[in-house]
C-alpha cells in the first residue's frame, strides 16, 4: 500500500522516502531517522488549510488566545430558574409580568405589560480581574415591537451590567436600523469640564466679559450629577401620622380659614384694609389676602411635617424669623387668632379626630405652641409685635433632632430667600418687574415663578455644598446662566439664558440680575450672623460669602474655577459632551433609575387647576393622571391613567398646576367635576419628542427635533413619504442624522436633518465647536429637559451616564444583511467615536474612507432577535480596552461563526476609567413601553399575542456564562461573629389532646383545651403556651399515633380552628402538630453599601459572603435541629383594624387590578394606612384546584391590591372571603406586646465587612425562605465545615441589582415536645468574603 494511501486512511506508520516505515509521533533516536534541510534551496512551503480565522482567535488585547479560559460561572435553566443565582423583580410571576421557567425550552421568560419592567440579574457580581480580558454569553431571543417610534418604547436590554456601570446590547421598538444599538455605562466621568469649553482667544461670556479662554479645550461640556450616597434610611418617627397630615394638610387649612370667618364674617376683608392701609396701597383685596393666608398655613404644616421628620422643633422656630419682614398691620387681630385656629385643628380632640397618634398631638403640641408663643401679641394696644423665638445653635444640639443646623436653616429659610428676593428689589419694599420675552410661549406669571424657582436652586446649592464641601452645586447652577457657543466677539450679555426680568439699566443687560443676587447675598448673610450666631470669621459665614460673590461674578463673566466636587449629590444635565462623544443620562433609556413612582392626592379648588399635596411638578414636564375627571359642559375633562403635559406652574411652592395635551391643547375641567379622591403621578419615563419646531429651519446645522416619521416628513419641503424617506428607523435622541448619511454636507437640500446634535462636526473649530454646543443646548434648555434629572431620577443614579451606539455606526458587522448589491443597499460606515482618519482626527457619524473612498457596512447576516442565537461581550476596565459585541451567526454556505459587531474602544479615549466598577452582574431587563394612554407604540389597542399566552415583551434566557482568559477566583477577607449569650431551641412538637379533630371541616380545634397537655406513650406532654392563635399553627405537619398519617400539613385558621389539606385516619389520636417558628442565635444579613474605612466612601455591595465554619454549642440533653434558612420573609410592623375580605373571586393578572374591582369588605376607619402592607394567604383556586397562597397585601392611594410570593403553575383565582394575616410570634407562641414593638437589633462587624449581624425575637414566617441544609447539634461542642453547603459553586449571600437582600437565618429548635426545658445552643460562624 502506497505511503499517500497510508497518511489518508490515518495509518499506523509513514513510509518517509524508501526508508523503513517509522511510527508516527515522538520517539527516542534508535526510532528516529534524521531530516536535513537544503540550505541552498528556497525554503519548503507550508500549506494553510484554515484561511478563514475565527473572529475570537484573538483576545480582546489583540494576542491569539493561548491561555485557557477560567470557566467562572455557566448556567443554564433545566429545571427552574436557580434562586441561588438568580434575582428577579417581581419576584414572582403572574401571566404577562414576571420572570417564567420554560421546561420546554430550558429558557427563562423575562416579560414585563406595557408600563412595568422586569429583571433578571445574577446575584453573582463577577470580580474584574487587572490585565485580564473578560467575557459574557447570552443565548437569548426577543419580541419586536411593529412601530420604529414610540414617545414612551418598549426597551430590552441585556449584557453584564448593573445600575451603574456595564456594557450591553439594547433593542427598542420594532429592533429595526437603529432601534438596535450597544451601550456603555458609566458613573466614572468627570463632572465638570476641567477649563471653559472653547478655543484659545475666544471671549468668556457674560454681561461685561473681559476676558478670553485661556485654552483650547473642546473635549468637555456641560455637567455630569453626582449620585448621593447610597444607604441613607428615611426617618422612621411618626411617619403615618405625617403620612395622614399630608393627605389632610388642605382640608385642615380650608377648615381653619372657614373658622376664622364664621367668627369674624369680614376677617379678610378686614386684613385686607389693614394691609393695604399700611403699605399705602390698594393691591391687597379679600379674596388674594385669603389666598396668601391659606398658603402660609400651608407652609407652617410643611415646617410642622419637617420637625416631625427629624424630631427637632427647629423647622417651626426659624420659620418664626420670616415672619420678621412680613406685613402684619395688627397681630393681636390677625395672626394670633389664626394659629390659635390652626393648633386647635391639629391638637386635642380635633388632632384624634383627623386620626393623629396621641405622640403626634403631644408633637404638634409643641410645635403650635412656638407659634402661638411668638404670635402671642406682646404689648396688645398696638396691635402686638413679633417674638421671636432663641434658636438654639450647635450642629447637634437636641432642637435641631437628627438634621444638621446647615441643612436646617437653608431648608426652612431657602422659601423665604427665593420669595424675597425674586419679589423684592433691594428696599424690600418695592416689586421687582418682569417682561416676558419675544418668541418664548409663556406668561409674566411663568416668567416670575422660574425666577423664584431657580433662585431656590442657588439656596439648595449653597447649602448642599457648605454641607458637603466642595463647590459642584454652586458651579452647576451658574453654568446654567450661559447657553449655547461663544460670541464671535465681546458683547455684553450674548450667550447667556436670562430672560426673567427687566434688564435693569446700565451697560450689564442683566444688572437686574446681580441686583437680585447681590440683594440675597446681602439677605442671607445677615440672616446667618444675626439670626443664628454666625461670626462674619466663621467657616459658614466665610463659604457662603464666597460662594455668592462668585454667583454674582458670573452674570458679569463666566466662572473659570474647576469644579471641586464635595460630597453632596446633584443632579446635573439631561446631555452632555466627555472627551468629544455625547453622553446622555442612563434613566433616558432605563425606567429601572426613576424614582419609585407615587400616587399623590391631588385637589381641585380653581377651574382647570391641580393641586399636589406632597411634591412638586416640573414646568413643561409630565405627569400621569390616574383618576378620571368627566368631559362635562364642553370640557375637555382628563382620561385616568393618561399621560399629559404641564403647561404652567401657578404659586410659589410649585405644586399647583395647569395641563395640555402632547400636541398642546389645554385640558379643562371644572371644580365639582374633580373628584374628591383624585390621585396624580409626578414620575414618568421619559418622554421622546415628537413635535419639532413650527418652522422647519432649512440650514444644515438645524434638524427637526422630533423623530416621529408623522411629524418630521411633513415638516420638509417637499413633504417626504414611505418611498423618500431614507432617514434610518428608531433614530436615537439626541443625535442628529442626514438624510444622506452625510452628517458633514453642507448642502442643505441634499442632506436634510432630523435631531438634535451633529457629532461629526470638527470641535477644533470655531464654527464646530459653537454650533456643538448650541445644538447640545437645545436639548439642555428645552423647559421639558431642563428638570428632568432632578425631579424623576432616584438621587443615588444622579451621576450614571449612557454612551450609546446605534446600528448605524457599528464598527463591524451591522447585522442588517446589507451590502452595496441589495435593496436597500449597505448605507456608508461612519465612524463611532473619535478616532485618527485619512484626514486627521475623525468625529462620530463621520464617513470612514479608505484611499478617499467612502466604506460601506456590507453585513453577513440580517439578524433575526426572534430567533435563538448566542451573543458575546468581551471587555477590559481602566479604559485600556474597552468592550467588544460578538454575534454567532450563520456564514456562507453552511457555516457559522463569531462575528464582531463593534468595537466599543477605550484605548486612550477617556481621561477616567471606562467604568466605575467592573465588578458587574450578568443581568436581562424588559420594559412593556408606554400603553396608548402612556404615549406607548399604540400596538397594545389591538392586543398581539407575543408567544407564551401574553402580549407583554419579553426577553428569553437561554444559556448564560462568564469566563476570564487565565485568571484566578482571588483573594478573601475573613469575618467571624458568635452570640454572647445562648439561645433556646424549643421543641418543635404542639401536643393536641385527642377528640380536637372534627371530619367536618377536616380541622382541629385550637383554645385552651385542646392545647393543655396529652399523655403520649405513658409520658405527660405540655405545650408552654395554651393561649396561641390558631395562625401560629400555618404551615405546621400533622403527626399522630398512625403512621399512615403523613405530609398532612395546616393550609388554613380561623378563629378556633385550623384547617388540614389532608384526612387523617379515623379519631387520630397522640396528634402533635410539628411548627415551622424555630428560634435563630441570629441572623447574618448582607447590606446594600460598603463604607471605605477613612473617607466614609459608599460603595454598591458586590460581595459575594461564603459561610465556611460553624463552631457550635449545645448546652443541653437533647439533638438540636439547625437549618440554615435562607432570606426568610418576617412579618412587617402594620397595625390593622378589623378584617379584610374579598366580595368576590378576582383572578391575579398582569394588569393588577384593585382588589375594590370585584369588591372589599373592611372597617370603615381602614383595614391599614395607605403606603403600608401585610403578609398573609388568600384562599384560591389554580385552575380548578383549591390551594393557599402566599403574598404580600398592599395599599397605594386607598386601593389594595395583592402581590403573590410563591409559584404556581395555571390561571390563579382568589377565593372571596377572608385575608388571613400572619403574626408576629416568638418560638414559644408568644406575641411581643404590640406589633410595633421593636424586637429587632443589628449591628455591624466593620465599615468593609458586606455583613449586618441581626437578632431578632420575632420568628419568621413558616415556610419562606429556602432550606439550604439541616444539621443536628449533638449535646457538647462541635466544630462544622460549611464547605459542602457554602462555596464557589454552590450556595452564597449577595446584595443584587433588584435590592432583595440576601440573609441566613441559624433555625434551631428539637424534636421534642414544645412544653419542655428548651436547649440552649451558641454558634460561632466563620465566613469568607470575596
Amino acid at each position: 500500500m502506497s505511503s499517500i494511501t497510508n497518511v489518508n486512511n490515518n495509518a499506523s506508520v509513514v513510509n518517509v522516502g524508501r526508508t523503513t516505515p517509522v511510527s508516527p509521533g515522538v520517539q527516542p533516536a534508535s526510532k528516529s531517522i534524521p531530516v536535513v534541510i537544503a540550505s541552498d534551496q528556497t525554503a519548503i512551503p507550508v500549506e494553510e488549510q484554515n484561511k478563514v480565522q475565527s473572529e475570537v482567535a484573538l483576545s480582546l488585547l489583540g494576542i491569539p488566545r493561548a491561555e485557557v479560559a477560567l470557566g467562572i460561572f455557566a448556567d443554564v435553566n433545566t429545571y427552574d430558574v436557580n434562586p441561588t443565582e438568580w434575582s428577579s423583580a417581581p419576584q414572582y410571576h403572574l401571566t404577562g409580568h414576571g420572570i417564567k421557567h420554560l421546561p420546554n425550552e430550558a429558557g427563562a421568560l423575562v416579560e414585563a405589560p406595557r408600563n412595568k419592567t422586569a429583571v433578571l440579574t445574577s446575584k453573582r457580581f463577577f470580580r474584574y480581574q487587572p490585565g485580564r480580558v473578560s467575557a459574557a454569553t447570552f443565548g437569548v431571543k426577543s419580541t419586536v415591537g411593529n412601530t420604529s417610534f414610540s414617545q414612551n418604547p418598549s426597551i430590552r436590554k441585556f449584557g453584564i451590567y448593573d445600575n451603574f456601570d456595564g456594557y450591553y446590547w439594547e433593542t427598542r421598538n420594532d429592533s429595526q436600523e437603529d432601534n438596535f444599538s450597544v451601550v456603555r455605562r458609566s458613573q466614572s466621568l468627570t463632572k465638570g469640564p476641567n477649563s471653559p469649553t472653547g478655543i484659545v482667544g475666544q471671549t468668556l461670556k457674560g454681561g461685561n466679559p473681559s476676558s478670553a479662554v485661556p485654552r483650547t479645550q473642546f473635549d468637555d461640556y456641560r455637567i455630569i450629577g453626582q449620585g448621593e450616597k447610597e444607604g441613607t434610611l428615611p426617618s422612621t418617627l411618626l411617619v403615618k401620622d405625617r403620612e395622614l397630615l399630608i393627605k389632610k394638610r388642605f382640608e385642615i387649612v380650608d377648615g381653619v380659614s372657614a373658622a376664622l370667618v364664621a367668627a369674624n364674617a369680614n376677617f379678610y376683608v378686614n386684613l385686607a384694609a389693614a394691609i393695604n392701609t399700611a403699605t399705602g396701597t390698594t393691591a391687597a383685596t379679600a379674596a388674594n389676602t385669603e389666598a396668601k393666608c391659606k398658603r402660609d398655613l400651608d407652609y407652617w404644616i410643611d415646617f410642622y411635617l419637617l420637625d416631625m421628620e427629624w424630631g427637632g422643633v427647629n423647622h417651626t422656630k426659624i420659620n418664626v424669623t420670616n415672619y420678621a419682614s412680613a406685613v402684619l398691620p395688627n397681630i393681636a387681630l390677625y395672626e394670633k387668632v389664626t394659629h390659635l385656629a390652626l393648633g386647635t385643628a391639629l391638637t386635642g380632640s380635633a388632632g384624634a379626630a383627623l386620626g393623629l397618634t396621641t405622640s403626634a398631638i403631644t408633637k404638634l403640641g409643641t410645635l403650635t405652641g412656638i407659634t402661638n408663643t411668638a404670635f402671642a401679641a406682646q404689648g396688645a394696644a398696638s396691635g402686638g409685635t413679633l417674638v421671636l423665638p432663641t434658636i438654639t445653635t450647635g450642629s447637634l444640639a437636641s432642637a435641631y433632632g437628627n438634621r444638621s443646623q446647615i441643612d436646617t436653616i437653608y431648608a426652612t429659610k431657602g422659601h423665604y430667600w427665593g420669595y424675597h428676593v425674586a419679589n423684592k428689589n433691594a428696599d424690600d419694599t418695592s416689586a421687582r418687574p418682569y417682561t416676558v420675552p419675544t418668541g418664548y410661549d409663556l406668561t409674566e406669571q411663568d416668567i416670575a415663578y422660574k425666577c423664584q424657582r431657580d433662585v431656590g436652586y442657588i439656596v439648595e446649592g449653597f447649602k448642599n455644598d457648605i454641607a458637603g464641601g466642595g463647590d459642584a452645586e454652586t458651579k452647576y447652577n451658574m453654568s446654567m446662566y450661559f447657553k449655547g457657543g461663544r460670541p464671535a466677539t465681546a458683547t455684553a450679555g450674548a450667550g447667556m439664558s436670562i430672560y426673567s426680568q427687566a434688564a435693569g439699566g446700565g451697560a450689564n443687560p442683566v444688572q437686574s440680575e446681580i441686583d437680585r443676587h447681590t440683594h440675597l447675598k446681602a439677605t442671607i448673610l445677615y440672616d446667618l450672623e444675626n439670626k443664628f450666631g454666625y461670626s462674619q470669621t466663621s467657616s459658614v459665614y466665610v463659604k457662603q460669602a464666597a460662594l455668592s460673590d462668585r454667583v454674582i461674578t458670573n452674570f458679569s463673566r463666566e466662572d473659570t474655577q474647576q469644579m471641586d466636587n464635595g460630597t453632596r449629590g446633584f443632579a446635573g444635565n439631561l446631555v452632555s459632551m466627555r472627551d468629544g462623544i455625547i453622553l446622555t443620562h442612563s434613566a433616558v433609556y432605563d425606567p429601572q433609575l426613576l424614582n419609585d413612582i407615587e400616587q399623590i392626592l391631588t385637589v381641585c379648588d380653581t377651574d382647570n387647576q391641580l393641586k399636589l399635596t406632597k411634591g412638586l411638578v416640573q414646568f413643561k414636564g409630565h405627569v400621569k393622571v390616574k383618576t378620571a375627571v368627566p368631559s362635562a359642559g364642553g370640557s375637555t375633562g382628563l382620561a385616568a391613567n393618561t399621560v399629559y403635559k404641564v403647561k404652567q406652574v401657578i404659586g410659589p411652592k410649585g405644586n399647583e398646576f395647569t395641563l395640555t395635551d402632547e400636541d398642546g391643547v389645554a385640558q379643562t375641567f371644572a371644580v365639582a367635576d374633580v373628584p374628591a379622591t383624585f390621585y396624580v403621578e409626578t414620575v414618568v419615563p421619559f418622554i421622546f419628542p415628537k413635535n419639532g419646531q413650527s418652522t422647519y429651519v432649512t440650514g444644515v446645522d438645524e434638524g427637526y427635533h422630533g423623530y416621529d416619521p408623522v411629524k418630521y416628513r411633513a415638516a420638509f419641503t417637499p413633504n417626504l413619504d414611505v418611498n423618500t424617506d431614507e432617514f434610518p428607523g428608531g433614530m436615537v435622541f439626541p443625535y442628529m442624522y442626514a438624510i444622506d448619511n452625510n452628517l458633514g454636507s453642507t448642502d442643505a437640500t441634499l442632506s436634510k436633518r432630523v435631531g438634535y446634535i451633529n457629532t461629526a462636526l470638527d470641535l477644533s473649530t470655531v464654527a464646530g465647536l459653537n454650533t456643538v454646543c448650541d445644538q447640545i443646548d437645545q436639548v439642555n434648555f428645552d423647559p421639558g429637559f431642563v428638570t428632568w434629572v432632578r425631579f424623576n431620577v432616584k438621587p443615588e443614579y444622579w451621576g450614571v451616564y449612557d454612551y450609546r451606539v446605534p446600528r448605524s455606526r457599528y464598527s463591524h458587522d451591522t447585522l442588517d444583511g446589507r451590502t452595496t448589491l441589495t435593496s436597500p443597499a449597505a448605507k456608508e460606515r461612519v465612524y463611532s467615536d473619535v478616532a485618527t482618519g485619512e484626514n486627521g482626527t475623525a468625529r462620530p457619524g463621520e464617513i470612514y474612507t479608505v484611499g478617499g473612498d467612502n466604506q460601506f457596512t456590507d453585513s453577513l447576516y440580517n439578524f433575526d432577535f426572534t430567533k435563538v442565537t448566542m451573543l458575546k461581550i468581551e471587555f477590559s476596565w481602566y479604559g485600556a480596552v474597552g468592550a467588544l459585541f460578538l454575534a454567532y451567526v450563520p456564514v456562507e454556505n453552511g457555516e457559522a461563526r463569531w462575528v464582531r459587531v463593534h468595537h466599543l474602544r477605550a484605548s486612550n479615549q477617556y481621561k477616567n476609567a471606562s467604568l466605575g466598577n467592573a465588578t458587574l452582574p450578568i443581568t436581562y431587563t424588559t420594559y412593556g413601553g408606554g400603553d396608548q394612554y402612556s404615549l406607548g407604540d399604540g400596538e397594545d389597542a389591538d392586543a398581539p399575542n407575543r408567544g407564551y399566552n401574553s402580549n407583554s415583551h419579553n426577553i428569553v434566557k437561554y444559556g448564560a456564562s462568564y469566563y476570564i482568559d487565565g485568571g484566578d477566583r482571588g483573594t478573601v477577607r475573613l469575618y467571624s461573629h458568635n452570640n454572647e449569650d445562648t439561645q433556646d431551641a424549643f421543641g418543635k412538637q404542639w401536643v393536641i389532646k385527642n377528640g380536637s379533630y372534627s371530619s367536618s371541616g377536616n380541622k382541629i380545634a385550637i383554645n385552651s383545651t385542646s392545647l393543655s397537655g396529652q399523655t403520649i406513650n405513658g409520658v405527660a406532654l405540655t405545650n408552654p403556651n395554651v393561649n396561641v392563635d390558631s395562625t401560629f399553627f400555618m404551615g405546621a405537619r400533622l403527626k399522630t399515633a398512625n403512621r399512615t398519617d403523613q405530609n398532612i400539613k395546616v393550609i388554613w385558621a380561623d378563629a378556633t380552628h385550623v384547617y388540614l389539606d389532608g384526612v387523617p385516619q379515623a379519631n387520630p389520636t397522640s396528634m402533635r402538630l410539628l411548627v415551622d417558628r424555630a428560634n435563630a442565635t441570629y441572623n447574618l444579613e448582607t447590606k446594600k453599601v460598603i463604607l471605605s474605612t477613612q473617607q466614609q466612601n459608599a460603595v454598591r455591595n458586590r460581595v459575594q459572603v461564603y459561610p465556611t465554619k460553624l463552631s457550635a454549642s449545645n448546652l443541653g440533653n437533647n439533638p438540636v435541629r439547625m437549618r440554615f434558612k435562607k432570606t426568610p420573609i418576617f412579618q412587617t410592623d402594620t397595625v390593622v383594624t378589623g378584617t379584610f375580605a374579598l366580595d368576590a373571586p378576582y383572578e391575579l393578572t398582569a394588569l393588577n387590578e384593585p382588589l375594590s374591582s370585584v369588591g372589599i369588605t373592611e372597617n370603615a376607619a381602614g383595614y391599614f394606612d395607605n403606603n403600608e402592607s401585610l403578609y398573609g394567604w388568600f384562599q384560591a383556586l389554580v385552575d380548578a384546584d383549591p390551594v393557599t397562597v402566599f403574598g404580600r397585601l398592599y395599599k397605594v392611594s386607598d386601593e389594595y391590591y395583592f402581590e403573590i410570593l410563591e409559584s404556581f403553575n395555571g390561571t390563579i383565582t382568589l377565593k372571596a372571603g377572608l385575608f388571613l394575616p400572619d403574626d408576629k410570634y416568638q418560638a414559644d407562641g408568644t406575641q411581643p406586646a404590640a406589633v410595633t414593638t421593636v424586637t429587632k437589633v443589628s449591628q455591624e462587624k466593620e465599615g468593609l465587612s458586606s455583613i449586618i449581624i441581626a437578632n431578632d425575637t420575632v420568628v419568621p414566617i413558616p415556610n419562606t425562605g429556602i432550606n439550604v441544609a439541616t444539621i443536628y447539634l449533638q449535646a457538647g461542642t462541635e466544630q462544622l465545615d460549611l464547605s459542602p453547603y457554602f462555596d464557589y459553586n454552590k450556595e452564597y449571600l449577595s446584595f443584587p441589582l433588584t435590592d432583595q437582600a440576601d440573609s441566613l437565618y441559624f433555625a434551631i429548635d428539637s424534636d421534642t415536645s414544645a412544653g419542655d426545658d428548651p436547649d440552649q445552643v451558641s454558634l460561632g460562624c466563620t465566613w469568607e468574603e470575596q
